[in-house]
């Protein structure tokens, strides 16, 4: 009391499964030394949903849709099919100069390194920061790495693309167009990018930040939109770009992970 007057029963109580099993459990716990309280449920794939989180301001729920605060920001997020995404590029980070390269180690938001297109932090700000391959990993190779991203999310997968470009894909010929293999390369689709872009149907809204290449030129600033993927391929990386004049969609496996690109976070 007066946060919770009752524990929630755990719904496999009344068939005798053990908690190891994480089948569907709910677990609730303290954080922040006892001072909030949090209620998530446990999935059998693995992770959790947390449901229900309150301390001194009161119960909140929160929803797909809503902002999300992160290293000193909030974040808007879009639902689109059953994917949450983040509405804007990740921002986190100090700003580092093109010429340096950036680290691995991710031990708090402020001491991630961004590039600024330009080196010009008033972008980082309208357009979000741009970055190497393993700072957006922290040091991970694991697809779906949660990388710089907030907990609970993570750095999309190759297949975590593909789905949302199927998802707002309505050509009749989605499968062809958007494969879920690591062959089909090059621009795909017909309208999808133009759903994807700023002021789209999807929400999405993929803002042109340009990107740094590996020879620290910094291009297409207001143009095109660089999105890192975490699947990596040797010294390359997975990634999507949309262009202001294109409808369709770029996905490539040949860029370096020296590049400096924008991070979409997705919802674990």
């Amino acid at each position: 009391d007066p946060y919770l007057s009752a524990p929630l029963e755990d719904p496999l109580y009344s068939l005798a499964e053990p908690d190891s099993l994480d089948k569907h459990c709910y677990r609730y716990k303290t954080v922040n030394h006892g001072e909030d309280y949090k209620i998530r449920v446990n999935y059998e794939t693995g992770g959790y949903k947390e449901t229900a989180s309150w301390g001194g301001g009161g119960i909140v729920y929160w929803d797909c849709g809503d902002a999300l605060a992160y290293g000193g920001q909030d974040y808007a997020t879009v639902l689109i099919g059953s994917q949450c995404w983040f509405k804007e590029n990740l921002n986190a980070g100090t700003m580092t100069a093109s010429g340096n390269e950036q680290g691995t180690d991710c031990p708090s938001p402020a001491e991630i390194e961004k590039y600024c297109y330009d080196n010009n932090e008033a972008n980082c700000i309208s357009h979000g920061g741009l970055y190497q391959w393993n700072q957006a990993m922290c040091g991970s190779t694991a697809e779906g790495a949660q990388g710089i991203c907030p907990g609970g999310w993570h750095i999309p997968t190759h297949d975590e693309w593909t789905a949302l470009e199927r998802e707002v894909c309505d050509s009749g010929t989605c499968a062809t167009d958007f494969p879920y293999d690591t062959i089909t390369t090059g621009w795909r689709g017909t309208n999808e990018g133009t759903q994807l872009k700023t002021g789209g149907s999807s929400g999405f809204d993929a803002l042109p930040a340009g990107h740094l290449t590996q020879s620290k030129f910094f291009l297409d600033f207001l143009a095109s939109a660089y999105l890192w993927s975490s699947l990596e391929n040797g010294s390359d990386a997975w990634w999507r770009r949309l262009h202001i004049s294109a409808g369709s969609v770029y996905r490539s496996n040949a860029i370096g992970k020296l590049s400096g690109l924008s991070v979409r976070c997705i919802k674990d």
